[in-house]
């Protein structure tokens, strides 16, 4: 699973990858300079994502069961839950779902900045007049 690529909006094909890393690249005057629309934007595209990631963090979840199972069935008697534990963290199926819970909460994070930013555009303006 690409957790980047699987977060596409039809909103000229932007994806959360993509807004996350144009703010990781932009100096604080850069951020300082976004025009409302933009943030407004991005907030869309950020929120409307946000089912896409949490589907893909329950099938991630899903795999990582399902291959727990087999991990554990593999072991048979000498197992234990706890070593199949530990097994299964080792997989890709586990990796997959860890970049899932990221790409979450790094959306949620963003989100959260992007609406203090436009909170203080609108302070900002209202203090101009």
């Amino acid at each position: 699973m690409n957790v980047s690529n699987e977060t596409r909006t039809t909103h000229d094909s932007v994806t959360v990858n993509e807004i996350v890393q144009r703010y990781q690249r932009m100096s604080r005057e850069e951020i300082a300079n976004e025009t409302p629309a933009t943030i407004t934007a991005e907030l869309v595209i950020l929120s409307s994502n946000l089912w896409t990631v949490g589907s893909m963090i329950l099938d991630a979840d899903r795999k990582v069961s399902a291959k727990w199972l087999l991990i554990r069935d593999a072991l048979g008697d000498d197992g234990t839950d706890g070593k199949a534990d530990r097994e299964v963290k080792r997989t890709e199926e586990y990796a997959d779902a860890q970049r899932a819970r990221y790409a979450e909460k790094t959306c949620m994070e963003l989100i959260r900045s992007l609406k203090k930013l436009l909170a203080s555009k609108a302070i900002e303006a209202n203090n101009a007049y």
